[in-house]
């Protein structure tokens, strides 16, 4: 449960009882302000009661509890909401007057509020951007029913400003709640339906281009489709629009900032969406064009939209050949059998796809590298790529590939698998860690293999595993041994990330008895209790655990959702409301508030000196942070203690999430790899095996940790990162990747 939310809320409710009743509509309105979503109760000045909450981020509702009272909005002195507010309070009788209106007329009343509110709630959250939103809707409008075709007005309205899933105001909404504008990822997004990229937050300028170039669009396909413009003179724009536009690997289209930023934005939730329509219509105008002008193309010249389809995550080394790594696998199992021709494929698809990331992270590294790409730039600079031509970028590519494939194929050549399946392309969950699949049709004698390989029926296996076996003659029917590979791929270092979870939040819970625990939490808790944790330290942990998720359901929902009205405070009014608010709940712990440097709040104003929503996201990850640090210090303090030992229970809630985070529950066991392209070294290991070996060795005291604030670390074993990320405090999990630290395979 909730219990900081809960407690926090029932202490505004205390506060508000406590006021008195006779007040002016000025200190009922600013009660609202500072409220909630839930309203707040008011005493009239003759009895009875009343509510008043905030409905915006400006609008404040007003409504009597009495039979057929109206809610209005209190907009000002002069206002019937205003009005009627003030006769409440002084005992007077309601200033309402009945009135009649047509169906029409209230749903027209009510587009133009949602409007209102939609535009000013966007211009609070991103100066410019509501006013762009509106700007584009207005002039889609008068070209709706030629470029659009069936889509009347009152659709078009919904699509932008309804609290629809797929409407533009919730969308970008919810593209400001992540902290930026322009993240740097492809369509697969948290939010269903909103596709950003692009590294830097965006300028108010940048925002309004933007949209303005959506606008672009419009007018040029309405052009076309009307004929109002001479072949010869369009092409130019179109040449242009190319510039601005591009289309990712799902055929969804990024509208760009201009032609030499990578800055963009697509709000394209489904085919239906009328922004969606309006760049199909261009599609299909560019289309027709180019088919009726051919004498104005230049040679091998198109006017199509280019693909767009940069990596989901930051362009570091692990990331760029994370992908064709795993295909790699299937190249260096066909090598060793002897099968080149199966294997040619797969090799040069892996230096097209590897030679095409190198390019892309290159386009960042000449325009927008930043100091979070070290990794990167090493990276390029161990491949000898300097400029990034064509030949340099493929012939490094190449050597890579070729000192890559050597202990691969080393790896195929002593197991000798029969088939090899690619599973871990979007599949990936909590428990599931393998990339690849081996499959053997008899059972392999090899006893190194003896705690990996699981007996499965064909029908049981996963569907690509399957696909690959009959493709490569294999029966569809029978049993099959199989075991898991995980691959990881490094240009150096010394550590190998197993995984990584946002777990904090809902952890505790999922660990409950009682309960029914998942089929990975069973796996974990036993895994911990064969460790040698008793199940009661087990419990004891799951209580630990539960006080840090506490803290990070309060940072998130309570803080990072702006439930206590920070955004456009001044920093010094923003550190008043956090110590006069958030000290309750500190209480709880009986500890004292985490942030004790005044100055922090002014390193998070934003331009105008207030803070915004960019800032109050980084404060709440920093909060939630400090509240795990101070919650840990206080647990150790109530047992005497001023440092953790083996026996302490917030040690092994920290060991819970490490394990919880690495380890692969639907395997006996996953065979982990670790290859540094560097050195060409690859290392075969027990990945379980690994990092309960560190557990183990812990809880028995026979290998020694520290804690930080990075978090757990086990001499030459496993380490549990907490790690302040864009919008919260991840966990991650780490084992060696030294040869002499790891029992290999």
């Amino acid at each position: 449960m909730k219990k900081f939310a809960i407690e926090l809320l029932e202490s505004y409710s205390r506060l508000r009882e406590q006021a008195p009743a006779a007040m002016t509509p000025e200190q009922a309105i600013s009660m609202a302000g500072e409220s909630i979503k839930a309203p707040r109760v008011l005493k009239g000045g003759s009895g009875g009661t009343g509510r008043i909450w905030k409905t915006t981020r400006k609008t404040i509702s007003f409504q009597r509890d009495e039979p057929k009272a109206r809610a209005n909005k209190v907009d000002g002195p002069g206002s019937e909401g205003y009005d009627d507010l003030a006769a409440f309070l002084s005992g007077g009788q309601t200033t309402q007057q009945p009135v009649t209106i047509s169906k029409e007329q209230r749903q027209q009343m009510e587009r133009d509020q949602r409007q209102q509110e939609t535009v000013e709630g966007l211009n609070q959250g991103f100066p410019g951007l509501g006013d762009a939103v509106n700007s584009l809707f207005t002039k889609l409008n008068t070209v709706r029913e030629r470029v659009l075709g069936g889509l009347n007005e009152n659709r078009l309205h919904s699509q932008f400003f309804s609290n629809a899933n797929n409407s533009v105001r919730t969308l970008t909404n919810k593209m400001l709640e992540r902290d930026a504008l322009f993240v740097e990822q492809s369509a697969d997004t948290a939010d269903e339906g909103v596709t950003v990229f692009e590294r830097e937050p965006p300028s108010p300028d940048q925002v309004r281009r933007a949209f303005k170039n959506y606008e672009k669009v419009m007018t040029l396909t309405d052009q076309l489709m009307r004929g109002l413009r001479k072949p010869e003179n369009v092409i130019e724009d179109m040449r242009k629009m190319k510039q601005l536009l591009m289309k990712n690997e799902k055929g969804q289209v990024f509208v760009k900032v201009d032609g030499r930023s990578l800055a963009g934005v697509c709000l394209m939730p489904s085919e239906r969406h009328a922004l969606n329509e309006l760049v199909q219509k261009y599609e299909k105008e560019v289309s027709k064009f180019e088919k009726a002008n051919p004498e104005l193309l230049e040679e091998n010249e198109t006017l199509a939209l280019d693909s767009f389809d940069f990596s989901k995550s930051s362009f570091n080394h692990s990331n760029v050949v994370k992908e064709v790594s795993e295909t790699l696998e299937m190249g260096a199992h066909h090598i060793a059998k002897g099968d080149f021709d199966q294997a040619k494929p797969y090799l040069v698809n892996v230096v097209r796809q590897y030679k095409d990331s190198i390019g892309k992270a290159l386009q960042l590294q000449r325009g927008m590298l930043s100091e979070d790409d070290a990794e990167l730039g090493a990276m390029l600079t161990q491949l000898g790529i300097d400029k990034g031509t064509k030949d340099e970028v493929e012939k490094a590519v190449v050597s890579i590939v070729q000192g890559y494939l050597k202990p691969r194929v080393d790896f195929y050549n002593r197991f000798k698998p029969d088939f090899v399946s690619r599973v871990g392309e979007g599949d990936v969950g909590k428990g599931f860690k393998p990339d690849n699949m081996m499959v053997w049709k008899d059972k392999p004698t090899d006893s190194a293999l003896d705690p990996f390989v699981q007996k499965v029926k064909f029908q049981n296996l996963d569907k690509k595993t399957q696909q690959a076996i009959v493709k490569s003659g294999g029966s569809p029917t029978g049993d099959y041994y199989v075991a898991g590979v995980s691959l990881k791929t490094y240009l150096g270092g010394t550590e190998t990330k197993v995984g990584s979870t946002y777990g904090f939040v809902g952890l505790g819970e999922r660990y409950g008895t009682g309960v029914g625990l998942g089929t990975h939490e069973q796996n974990v808790r036993q895994r911990m209790i064969d460790a040698g944790l008793s199940t009661q330290q087990f419990d004891a942990a799951r209580t630990e655990l539960t006080k840090l998720t506490g803290a990070s359901n309060f940072c998130r929902d309570i803080v990072a959702n702006d439930e206590l009205n920070l955004i456009g405070k001044t920093p010094k009014q923003a550190q008043q409301a956090v110590t006069s608010h958030i000290n309750l709940m500190m209480r709880t712990y009986n500890i004292k508030l985490p942030l004790n440097d005044p100055e922090y709040f002014e390193k998070l104003k934003a331009e105008d000196g207030t803070i915004d929503p960019r800032s109050l996201s980084r404060f709440s990850v920093y909060l939630e942070k400090e509240m795990h640090l101070k919650i840990i210090e206080k647990s150790l303090r109530d047992r005497g203690k001023s440092e953790m030992d083996n026996k302490d229970p917030m040690l092994h809630a920290l060991l819970l999430m490490g394990v919880d985070a690495g380890i692969d529950s639907t395997q006996t066991n996953v065979m982990g790899v670790t290859t540094k392209t560097d050195t060409n070294e690859s290392h075969v290991y027990n990945q379980n095996g690994e990092i309960m070996k560190s557990v183990e060795e812990v809880l028995s005291g026979k290998r020694s940790f520290t804690f930080s604030r990075s978090g757990l670390r086990i001499d030459r074993g496993m380490k549990v990162e907490l790690n302040n990320e864009r919008n919260r405090v991840a966990v991650n999990s780490y084992i060696p990747s030294l040869q002499e630290n790891l029992d290999l395979v």
